[in-house]
Order: C-alpha cells, then structure tokens, then sequence
C-alpha cells in the first residue's frame, strides 16, 4: 500500500513538473515574440524617419540651389558684363599707361548709375576702374557745386529783383507823400501841421524833397531800427478839431505807418 501511494505521489509530480516546464516554455516564447515584434516595429520606424529627413534636406538643398541660381542670373541679367583682371602675375601699369587705356575705351564721363553704383559701360581691369571711378566722382563733385552756385545766384537775382521793387514802392509812397503836403501848403490848409510822421521816415522824405529826380534804383535808404517818433516834437492837431474826429486821425496814422514798407537794408 505504502510503495502504491509513493508511486502516485512521484507519478503526479513528474506530471506537474512536466506541465509547469511546458507552460514556461510558452510563457518565455510568447515573450520573446513580443519582444522581437516590439524590436522590428521600432527598427521600421527609425528606418522611416531617417528615410523622410534625408528627403526633406535634399528638397531644401535643392531649393536653396535653384534660388542661388535664379539670383545669378537675375543679376547677370541687370548688370552689364564687366572683365575686371584681378591677375597678380600681370605687371602693375604707370597711371598715364592706365589713363590712356581708360581714353581709348572711351567710357560713360560720369558713370551709368547701376542700383548703388556707377558703371563706366565699358570692360575695363581692376586699375583702370579705379581710376575711372575717382575721376567720375570728381566730374560728377563738380556739376554739383556748379549746379548748387548757379541756384544760389538766381535766388540772389530773385531776392535783388524783389528788394528793387519795394524801393520803387516805396519811393513812390514818399513821393506821393510830399505831393499831398505840397497841396495842402498851397490850399492853405493848417492840417499840413497835424501829423509828424517819425524820424526814420521823416528823414527819407527830406531826402526825397532835396533830390526829386532821383530814381529808386540809385537811391539807397538808411533806415533807422527803431521807428520811433520824435519825442521833442509835439503832436499838433487840427483846427476845429472835435473829439469824435480822434479815431479817424487814429486810423490815417495807423495806415501810414503800417502800409510804407522800407527797403531792406542789409541786402
């Protein structure tokens, strides 16, 4: 009874051992399977990605090219072609050799303006372009001052032509002034004395009074700063003066010193 129950015992165990071995064998070649799986999509996805970079960079390779090229031939097209010979093995010319070259070529005097520069429209070496552009920017220096002199002279012309014409103005309102105080020292009237025009003014009108025929032209006025009446010389008003006649007598002062504009001294 004893060795048939040791039988069975060992018989069981030998059949659990035997099923727990086969069951981690599954368990390990189901995990292995995972893992490999696992192993191969990540292998698949690296492989893509490096495969869509390379890709991306060749475009962006490719795009900078064409735009490098359309960029050169948009300027080749602009400029006009120049041969400057940057050779160092080639002898250094004297500059009347290089003067003399750049005259034969016979190049634009101040430069054809290309975007920022000036081109002489002619090939030329690296020392007769610079040559040519110092003696182009002095050309083009002096136009400039000429043209800058001929535009001050004709303001000056201008101003001249201006300052004469007031003169004349002038000249007339003074005369036009003593003729209406010789009219009313001839009629007898005592409202020649009601008014003393100020100094500056005043002596202009003697000036006028002692040369009559003087033109304006020849005339030169020299004019006070200050127009300032005479402060020993009392005012003087008319006969039969009437207090509502103040604002008229106001007024009349008031144009005559206002409206008599007086040659600019100075000029």
């Amino acid at each position: 009874e004893n060795l048939r129950n040791i039988s069975q015992i060992l018989f069981w165990t030998t059949n659990f051992a035997t099923l727990f071995a086969m069951a981690s064998s599954k368990q390990q070649a189901a995990t292995s399977d995972a893992a490999l799986a696992r192993k191969h999509r990540i292998a698949m996805r690296n492989r893509n990605r490096s495969i869509s970079t390379v890709s991306a960079s060749s475009s962006e390779d490719e795009t900078a090219y064409e735009t490098r090229k359309n960029k050169r031939s948009r300027v080749a097209l602009e400029s006009e072609p120049m041969a400057v010979s940057s050779s160092d093995a080639a002898p250094k010319s004297s500059p009347k050799d290089i003067l003399d070259s750049i005259r034969r070529k016979k190049p634009h005097i101040t430069g054809i303006k290309k975007q920022s520069r000036y081109d002489p429209g002619v090939a030329m070496t690296k020392e007769e372009l610079k040559a040519w552009r110092k003696e182009a920017r002095r050309v083009r220096n002096r136009e400039s001052a000429a043209a800058s002199r001929q535009k001050n002279r004709e303001a000056i012309d201008t101003l001249e032509g201006k300052v004469k014409g007031i003169q004349l103005k002038y000249d007339a309102a003074l005369q036009y002034i003593l003729d209406l105080e010789e009219k009313l020292r001839q009629s007898g009237s005592s409202s020649s004395s009601s008014f003393y025009p100020p100094m500056a003014i005043r002596q202009d009108l003697e000036a006028t009074r002692q040369s009559p025929t003087l033109s304006g032209e020849g005339r030169q006025w020299h004019v006070q700063a200050e127009n300032e009446p005479d402060k020993s010389t009392p005012y003087h008003t008319f006969m039969g003066y009437h207090p509502s006649h103040q604002h008229t007598l106001n007024s009349q002062k008031h144009i005559i010193e206002t409206t008599i504009i007086r040659p600019i001294a100075c000029v």
